[in-house]
């Protein structure tokens, strides 16, 4: 599997001959899970360009805002993973950088496909966490496996 693009955003997907799943390099959304025959995403999409992540900028990109969901708001696409937080940060925490819904909805992730499993991996600093994710679509399913560690 090669990298693709999602919405101008690196991504990659997992296909079988019913569905597509595309899930992105930073932020480790989940984008899009796409009925082949119907062209369907039930997964929402902001109605707003994203941009990764790790280019937002106050200064460049005031229109997501200037605060603590700023950057996620930035790149958010799907189905957001909430990781060592959820809603908004206190106010120590937003001084110290930490996000709405913590530093998973916001990390750049390992990508590997092994089969018809997808993995991602990335590991929250702030958090001292590391998080894993298994997506497996199977040839012929219309079923997505998803196993969080």
């Amino acid at each position: 599997m090669a990298e693709t693009q999602y919405r101008g955003r690196r991504a990659f997907a997992l296909e079988n001959e019913h569905l597509s799943v595309t899930v992105t390099a930073e932020g480790g959304h989940i984008a899009a899970i796409t009925d082949k025959a119907s062209g369907v995403n039930p997964l929402w999409s902001p109605p707003w360009p994203t941009i990764e992540p790790s280019t937002y900028s106050p200064e460049k990109h005031p229109e997501y805002g200037l605060n603590s969901e700023s950057r996620l708001l930035a790149g958010i696409l799907g189905h957001n993973l909430c990781l060592d937080l959820f809603g908004g940060p206190s106010e120590e925490e937003a001084a110290a950088g930490m996000t709405v819904h913590g530093e998973a909805s916001i990390g750049r992730y390992e990508i590997a496909v092994a089969g018809d499993t997808l993995t991602q991996k990335t590991v929250l600093e702030q958090a001292g966490l590391a998080f894993q994710r298994k997506i497996r679509l199977a040839a012929g399913s219309r079923v997505v496996e998803i196993e969080d560690d």
